[in-house]
């Protein structure tokens, strides 16, 4: 699970992606695996769509789309990116299947993910401080939310992140949501305040976006 989790934090430096630009002026299409139904992504096997949370066409025209399907344990996953153009903040959603019903909760998920921030923010001798985690319920979710900060070092400049998170669990089926806003890019910015109270409506709409499609469901 945890070499799942670490796919997923990696694929922005690392994976293939789609959309963008060309020659930093010219949408790019936006070629996947997965299907698009204007802003709302399918994934290849179906077991989840989300919305682009983005606010404006424009916005949409230039958003880098990532996407990646791995294995382990038993375990399917399917994910993907959305690069939001303007302040490079991004927006994923990571989907489980499993093959039996699996003795995991929402808040093991929430942990596995900040062993990996922690694992590797100290490559960058860089910190993580979770400043919320608590079980909360999010549009027709019922799952586990959390709020966290991540300084560290990018060069000469000291990058400051918020990385927000969303995990929940039904039947078969697991996801997690995640929101990651960089500060120098939002011209230094403080970040809203709702996030901490769980109350931001551009993440909160994200997570309500999300369709969750168990196998048990087809049968």
């Amino acid at each position: 699970m945890k070499r799942l989790v670490t796919v997923v934090v990696l694929l922005t430096l690392l994976g293939g992606c789609a959309g963008g630009t060309i020659g930093g002026l010219i949408p790019a299409p936006k070629i996947l695996n997965g299907s698009l139904d204007g802003m709302r992504y399918t994934a290849p096997n179906e077991t989840f769509s989300v919305v682009a949370p983005v606010e404006s066409s424009s916005e949409w025209l230039y958003t880098k789309v990532h996407e990646a399907t791995d294995t382990a344990e038993n375990i399917l996953m399917n994910s993907v990116i959305f690069e939001l153009p303007y302040d490079m903040s991004y927006y994923s959603t990571i989907v489980y299947q499993y093959e039996v019903v699996p003795q995991i909760e929402p808040w093991m998920l929430f942990s596995n993910l900040y062993d990996v921030w922690v694992t590797e923010m100290k490559r960058h001798g860089g910190k993580v401080e979770v400043v919320v985690a608590e079980d909360r319920e999010i549009a027709s979710y019922d799952g586990h939310y959390g709020v966290a900060n991540v300084n560290f070092t990018d060069g000469s400049d000291i990058e400051r992140k918020l990385i927000i998170s969303f995990t929940t669990c039904e039947a078969l089926i697991c996801a997690v949501t995640l929101a990651e806003l960089n500060s120098s890019r939002r011209g230094n910015a403080e970040f809203p305040e709702s996030i901490k109270t769980g109350s931001w409506e551009r993440f909160n709409d994200y997570v309500a976006s999300l369709n969750l499609k168990n196998p048990e469901d087809a049968e």
